[in-house]
């Protein structure tokens, strides 16, 4: 298997302590206990009594909150759901779960790093697909042997999105053969240029949503995500769990049954942020023209902006060290060159701080790729 790029976490580690502004993340802004109590309806005081018996969660977790998750994804019963801590635990576990005999897998790239240290445990054969894959492409990928494709809708940092269609032909391609297609939903509910689509879980008896209330709901601090299918395959991901987890957090659990009841509420800020964010970055590009380009992204939180002949690695750490604004470059954290991304969810006040800094860095190019060939 390809080495993978080191990623966002790695990559700003040097830079953190001194950033000041940092939008190279991918995390709707996280919400504040009494922001996130007064959009969803509830006391906090009384979840946090001195009342509460501080004891294990029930084995394979709460019960009710697989209701919430099954009841909105559609067609499917508490049973066909597995809670995880995070999404990229329950792609680790969907890894781990699959047969002894699975060899080939087909994954569109990037993908959770979660993934490749599960795949290469298993030490299975995969076929990269680079995102935003084309439908056609990641088809012909399907093989005799395959146990099992993985993407990513939104997928981030691209912000592709694969219509209901496409992934029920991938599925029926794939029941064909035996195997199972996993969608990383992690940043479902966010669309841009394109409507949200149906879960996967509910357009294919074969196909398996995979989320969490980290990335578009704001509260990645509660580590709480789930994958949901097929109960064969949900039954052996539970029993991983079972061997490891055992029970998630009691106050997680609870926390997340409200984000989940007031999803539209949560859904609904991330949406406003997006929508503020996204035409500043328009601006500024447009004030940028031949050097930096935009592709609207079909949903999701990330944008994805293209620099032309820049050393894009270079020009994010010179802004993380002079400026204190932190970018995450493409190649080093995705493995996609000429390319940064930035998060579009995040507060209007970052913001407006951070886009006249990268209007002055931006201008700086011009003025250096001017003097070169002058």
């Amino acid at each position: 298997m390809p080495s993978r790029p080191f990623g966002i976490t790695t990559w700003a580690a040097p830079y953190l302590a001194s950033a000041k502004l940092v939008i190279g993340t991918s995390t709707a802004a996280p919400l504040r206990l009494s922001e996130f109590a007064g959009l969803a309806g509830f006391d906090f005081g009384e979840l946090f009594s001195g009342d509460v018996l501080m004891r294990h969660g029930p084995v394979g977790g709460s019960v009710e909150l697989q209701e919430l998750i099954a009841a909105q994804i559609g067609g499917l019963l508490p049973d066909n759901v597995a809670l995880s801590a995070g999404a990229g635990e329950a792609v680790f576990a969907l890894v781990w779960s699959l047969p002894r005999t699975a060899r080939h897998v087909v994954v569109e790239v990037p993908a959770h790093q979660s993934l490749f240290a599960a795949l290469e445990r298993r030490d299975c054969e995969v076929t990269e697909i680079d995102a935003p894959a084309e439908f056609e492409v990641l088809l012909s990928a399907i093989q005799n042997d395959t146990a099992a494709v993985f993407v990513t809708s939104p997928h981030n940092p691209t912000g592709h999105v694969w219509d209901a269609q496409q992934l029920r032909s991938i599925a029926q391609a794939l029941d064909r053969v035996g195997g199972i297609l996993v969608v990383d939903e992690a940043f479902w509910g966010v669309g841009v240029a394109m409507p949200v689509q149906p879960h996967a879980a509910s357009i294919a008896p074969n196909a398996i949503s995979v989320g969490s209330v980290s990335k578009v709901h704001g509260l990645p601090g509660l580590r709480i995500g789930w994958a949901a299918g097929p109960a064969l395959v949900i039954d052996d991901v539970r029993a991983f769990h079972t061997d490891t987890l055992r029970a998630l957090p009691i106050f997680s659990e609870q926390l997340a049954i409200h984000a989940l009841r007031a999803q539209d509420a949560l859904l609904g800020r991330t949406r406003r942020m997006v929508e503020r964010s996204l035409p500043l970055l328009g601006a500024l590009v447009d004030r940028h023209p031949g050097l930096v380009e935009l592709s609207e992204p079909d949903g999701g939180t990330v944008a994805l902006p293209r620099l032309h002949d820049v050393d894009v690695e270079l020009f994010c750490r010179e802004l993380a060290l002079r400026e204190g604004l932190l970018l995450a470059p493409g190649d080093a954290c995705f493995g996609l060159p000429g390319r940064f991304s930035v998060n579009l969810a995040l507060q209007s006040s970052v913001w407006e701080a951070a886009v006249p800094i990268l209007d002055r860095a931006l201008a700086r190019l011009t003025v250096a790729a001017g003097s070169a060939t002058g």
